[in-house]
C-alpha cells in the first residue's frame, strides 16, 4: 500500500468515513481512517488482540462478520487485518497457528456460519488464500488446502453464479503454491464468470473490488477486467451520502469498496 492515496481515492475515503460515522460505527469509521491515513493503524490490530480467543481464534472485528470465535470469523478478521498490512505478529501469527490446527483431515475447514457443502468450500477456500498471504503459514497446511479445493472444483460450480465460490477460488488459486491442473481451470473459469457477472449486473463494482483486493492483485486471469476500469466504476458507485450497496449491509459494504479503492488506487 503506497504512503498516500490519489487525490480522488483519499476525497472517496473521507466521505466514507463520515457516512460510517453518521451511522455511530465507530471502529468501521477508524477502519477507514487508517486506509486513509488519518487514524493509527495500530488501534485496530489491538482491538483485535483484545478480542482474540486463547486459541488464536480471531473475534468478528467488523460489522457483519459471522459470530465467533471460529473459522469464519478468523477468516473475515483476517482480511481486514491483511487489508491494513497486518500479514504478520503476535496476533495474525496466533491466528495462522490455530488455523493450522483447526483444518480438517480432508483440508479444508469447518465452522457453523458454513452449514452446506458451497459455503464450505468458499470459506475454506477464502482462508487458503489469506494464509498465502501470511509469511509464517506453512507449506503443508496450505498444499492440503489447495489439494481439497481442487478435488472439489467443477466449472459447473461457478457458471451458477456463485459469488463467494467465484471470489474464494480467485483468490486461493492466483497465490497458492501448488502445481494442480485445476487451478488454472479455476482461474480462467472464475475470472470469465466474475466479469459475466459485472457485465450484466448481477455483481456491483464493490463485490468485484473486493475480489481484487483479496487477491492482492490489479488484473485476474480469464476476463479483461482491469484495476483502473473498477477503481473508476467503484468512485462512480459512491451515493451521495459517501456510502456504498444497499440496505441492510451498507455498513460492511463501505468498508469493503474502501479498501478496494485503497489497494485498487
Amino acid at each position: 500500500m503506497s504512503a498516500s492515496a490519489p487525490e480522488p481515492v483519499a476525497a472517496a475515503l473521507a466521505r466514507a468515513r463520515r457516512f460510517l460515522e453518521a451511522r455511530d460505527a465507530a471502529r468501521e469509521a477508524r477502519y477507514v481512517g487508517a486506509l486513509l491515513g488519518d487514524a493509527p493503524r495500530e488501534a485496530l490490530r489491538a482491538e483485535a488482540a483484545a478480542e482474540q480467543a486463547p486459541s488464536g481464534a480471531l473475534a468478528p472485528l467488523l460489522t457483519g462478520d459471522a459470530p465467533g470465535p471460529g473459522a469464519a470469523s478468523t477468516a473475515d478478521a483476517l482480511g481486514w487485518l491483511i487489508g491494513l498490512g497486518f500479514t504478520e505478529g503476535p496476533v495474525v501469527d496466533a491466528a495462522v497457528a490455530w488455523l493450522a490446527r483447526a483444518q480438517a483431515a480432508d483440508g479444508g475447514w469447518r465452522d457453523a456460519a458454513a452449514p452446506d457443502e458451497e459455503a464450505r468450500l468458499a470459506l475454506s477456500a477464502s482462508l487458503c488464500g489469506w494464509l498465502v498471504r501470511c509469511p509464517t503459514a506453512r507449506l503443508a497446511p496450505l498444499r492440503r488446502a489447495a489439494t481439497h479445493l481442487a478435488a472439489h472444483w467443477s466449472r459447473e460450480r461457478v457458471q451458477g453464479g456463485s459469488y463467494p465460490l467465484i471470489a474464494g477460488y480467485l483468490q486461493a488459486f492466483t497465490g497458492v503454491p501448488a502445481d494442480l491442473e485445476e487451478a488454472d481451470e479455476a482461474l480462467q473459469w472464475c475470472g470469465r464468470e466474475l466479469e459475466r457477472g459485472f457485465r450484466s449486473g448481477a455483481f456491483d463494482a464493490a463485490q468485484v473490488g473486493a475480489v481484487f483486493a483479496r487477491c492482492g492483485a490489479r488484473a485476474l486471469p480469464g476476463g479483461r477486467l482491469g484495476a483502473a476500469e473498477i477503481s473508476s466504476q467503484l468512485l462512480a458507485a459512491q451515493a451521495a451520502d459517501g456510502g456504498f450497496g444497499a440496505e441492510p449491509g451498507r455498513v460492511r459494504a463501505t468498508c469493503e469498496a474502501a479498501l478496494a479503492l485503497r489497494q485498487l488506487g
